[in-house]
């Protein structure tokens, strides 16, 4: 089952949330985020990473990327080079990232960093050994920033769908609210599910104002 988005109702979503940033008179860049609402409590924060493919991209070359690895870390190290993968700016191996980092030194790496990275191998064992603060909760995908157009950031939403209807449990019939916010704007729907008003038999569209 798929996901229908109310194309128009979308594009008016962005132009409303372009047109608050503009009143902040600030040339900084913010993030444009998806918040998923779901009928059943589902907790994003468990299970492998997700990638999700857009259109127009959101790293840019400033994108700072850990690489979290399995021992020995320089076998990872020269993997790389020898590869000629670059945009890689800091290869750390678990044993390293258990034994040689302090609390405070893996809170650095969380602040000097933008992306991890990590051998899905390690992944059960990250959790334990990075801490609370990596692995917040969040029901929220980062999909565009106010550095994009409306039209980029509408494609990249478009362009997210199919891997959140794919990867969310239950599907599309368990997501009942998207919308979109940047860190000072207020939430603005790009879709609500119809919900079966069981007295009478009619449906409804669900109001996610209600929920915030």
């Amino acid at each position: 089952m798929s996901l229908q988005i109310d194309e128009n109702k979308a594009r008016k979503a962005f132009k409303a949330l372009y047109k608050h940033e503009k009143t902040r008179q600030s040339d900084a860049i913010q993030w444009i985020w998806l918040m998923i609402t779901t009928f059943n409590p589902i907790d994003l924060g468990k299970g492998k990473p997700t990638r999700i493919l857009l259109k127009h991209a959101i790293q840019s070359a400033d994108t700072q990327r850990c690489l979290f690895t399995k021992d020995p870390q320089r076998t990872y190290k020269d993997l790389l080079v020898s590869n000629k993968i670059k945009g890689i700016h800091k290869v750390i191996s678990i044993s390293k990232l258990k034994k040689d980092y302090t609390p405070e030194e893996r809170q650095q790496l969380f602040d000097n960093y933008d992306v991890f990275m990590a051998d899905q191998q390690i992944l059960p064992l990250l959790p334990k050994i990075l801490g609370r603060q990596w692995y917040k909760k969040r029901n929220a995908i980062k999909i565009a920033s106010t550095g994009h157009n409306e039209m980029q950031a509408y494609e990249n939403l478009m362009d997210s769908i199919s891997s959140i209807v794919k990867n969310v449990p239950g599907g599309a019939k368990n997501i009942r609210a998207l919308q979109i916010k940047s860190a000072e704007s207020t939430s603005l729907p790009v879709y609500e599910a119809a919900v079966v008003d069981e007295e009478n038999g009619e449906e409804s569209e669900f109001d996610s104002e209600e929920e915030e």
